[in-house]
């Protein structure tokens, strides 16, 4: 059977025990996907695991492997994350399926984690703006029968 990347579909070779390759030399990626011959499919699938105390709240970690279109350079990319709030740890890696690229690698602190989604920097509040304060407005507008 042909045996893929499963982040950036490269061909190794049609073997039933794949099990022993080697990591892809296209992205560095180390799971590999098998379907039969004569046959052709396409499974990608997308993982989310989040971790959330028992006692509900906000997850404390949270790791997730999925394929995306970036629609910028109309690309197709393979993303791995890893969120860990408890050990103050992000990761992150993007893979270009077709070139087998690593678009972006980053692992850090993830209280140094800025500038991108939402560890955007945060705009300062208008000064106009007073904390506690509400004003409603309302236009009384009478029927005539």
């Amino acid at each position: 059977m042909p045996v893929h990347c499963g982040a950036c579909d490269y061909y190794f070779n049609d073997s039933e025990n794949y099990d022993d390759l080697p990591d892809c030399p296209k992205c560095g990626f180390s799971v590999k996907t098998t379907f039969p011959l004569g046959q052709v499919g396409r499974l990608q699938g997308a993982t989310c695991i989040k971790s959330i105390p028992p006692k509900g709240g906000r997850w404390i970690s949270k790791s997730e492997s999925k394929h995306s279109h970036f629609k910028r350079d109309d690309e197709q990319h393979y993303i791995e994350r890893v969120i860990d709030r408890g050990n103050n740890y992000y990761y992150e890696r993007i893979i270009n399926k077709e070139t087998g690229e690593v678009v972006r690698e980053v692992e850090e602190l993830l209280t140094e984690h800025q500038g991108r989604g939402s560890a955007k920097i945060k705009r300062k509040p208008n000064k106009g703006f007073q904390v506690g304060q509400i004003t409603v407005g309302f236009l009384f507008v009478p029927h005539l029968f």
